[in-house]
């Protein structure tokens, strides 16, 4: 292991035009930029996030521990998935995945930042909140963070997450009070996605975007994979089980499996799709009033604010 893992970080013959990602199997924005290089046909080779590499390797890369990061063949250094993605969007122009209807890109935009900025509340909700999850992924967790480092036992890494993780529980507003509001809003929003995917293959027609990319790393590396949440989604979410499932398995040629041809994006002079409006209806009951109480704390420089979150109050930190 500990061979390989060296031997990985470089770029042997005939990889010499390979991008390198340091990524993580438990990390949503790692798989988000992995689906969306798999899409656009982006030569990569992937890196695997350990206890070397975040202690030393990425903290010397960007400044601390936080991947995704990709290094490109003449070793300039990207850090962030959406703007790693904004990035390779300029260099590899065909199929983009923004809109050119700058209405529909609005739209795009708005639920690609709730993916990001949302979405992690309602899985560390389902995540630390169970304890079959938090047994499951914490030593999951535990095994890549040990990959080549035979010095570091699975299980205590494994202890130390599900000791640390909860305590995220604070500054997020996840208390007793607002966990079945929590739950509510996954079967909401499954609900949501079921009704669409009947109509679209994509959150915007036929065509991938940027913020489908966002959804999929999100609920695919927690919702599908971890194991009491993959239960709900498979019992409540069938066709948006499907639609991960297309993602995971962009630049597959075994079997011919990853798709290649796709259709249009949605046409606005037509008229919203009602299921679009249902799903930006559930931003504006979830992410906007989280996110418009975070803008005024910040502004008036107070460490906690109180929102209104799908009819639960809770309290945040700023």
């Amino acid at each position: 292991e500990i061979e390989a893992h060296a031997a990985s970080q470089r770029l042997n013959v005939g990889q010499e035009q390979h991008y390198r990602i340091w990524q993580d199997r438990t990390s949503p924005f790692s798989h988000k930029v992995i689906a969306y290089f798999n899409y656009k046909g982006v030569p990569y080779k992937i890196l695997q996030n350990n206890f070397e590499a975040s202690t030393e390797i990425l903290p010397r890369l960007v400044g601390l521990s936080i991947i995704p990061v990709v290094l490109t063949p003449d070793e300039e250094v990207l850090q962030d998935s959406t703007p790693i993605i904004e990035w390779f969007e300029q260099r590899f122009t065909d199929q983009p995945v923004v809109p050119e209807d700058p209405r529909l890109a609005f739209f795009m935009w708005l639920l690609e930042d709730f993916a990001d900025e949302y979405m992690p509340r309602i899985h560390m909700h389902t995540r630390w909140g169970n304890e079959q999850n938090r047994r499951t992924v914490s030593h999951r967790i535990g095994r890549g963070a040990c990959y080549a480092t035979p010095h570091v036992a699975i299980k205590d890494v494994a202890a130390i997450m599900g000791d640390r993780q909860p305590g995220f529980d604070k500054h997020l507003g996840l208390t007793d009070e607002v966990r079945s509001s929590m739950d509510q809003q996954i079967l909401d929003l499954l609900a949501i996605l079921e009704e669409h995917f009947l109509h679209h293959q994509f959150l915007f027609g036929f065509r991938p975007s940027l913020a489908d990319f966002a959804l999929y790393g999100s609920m695919k590396i927690h919702l599908y994979n971890d194991p009491n949440s993959n239960e709900t989604l498979e019992i409540h979410g069938p066709r948006t089980c499907n639609w991960l499932d297309t993602f995971s398995n962009f630049g597959d040629t075994r079997g011919c499996l990853g798709q290649t041809t796709f259709g249009d994006w949605i046409n606005l002079d037509e008229g919203v799709p009602e299921t679009l409006i249902e799903l930006l209806r559930f931003v504006a009951k979830t992410y906007l009033p989280l996110a418009k109480g975070g803008v005024q704390a910040s502004r008036a420089g107070e460490k906690r604010f109180e929102a209104e979150v799908y009819g639960a109050k809770a309290t945040f930190s700023t």
